[in-house]
């Protein structure tokens, strides 16, 4: 079983997008907190760009989720 990367990349956006609306910041206030540009966040939250490891990680300790709740379309 193959898996769909596009529709995981978007997936992952959208909760990272979620994280950061309900912790009320803006994408450049994300971006002033974790040191990812903002312009990088948008392009994660529309689904543009996978995000490595280390990004991913760096937005969830600003949004202090669990990283597991990022990669869960990976399972």
């Amino acid at each position: 079983m193959t898996k769909d990367y596009s529709r995981i990349t978007k997936e992952v956006g959208e909760i990272i997008r979620e994280a950061r609306q309900r912790a009320k910041y803006t994408r450049k206030e994300l971006a002033e907190i974790s040191g990812v540009s903002r312009n990088q966040i948008l392009n994660i939250e529309q689904g543009k760009v996978r995000a490595t490891v280390e990004i991913l990680d760096m937005l969830c300790v600003a949004l202090e989720i669990r990283l597991t709740q990022v990669l869960k379309p990976y399972e």
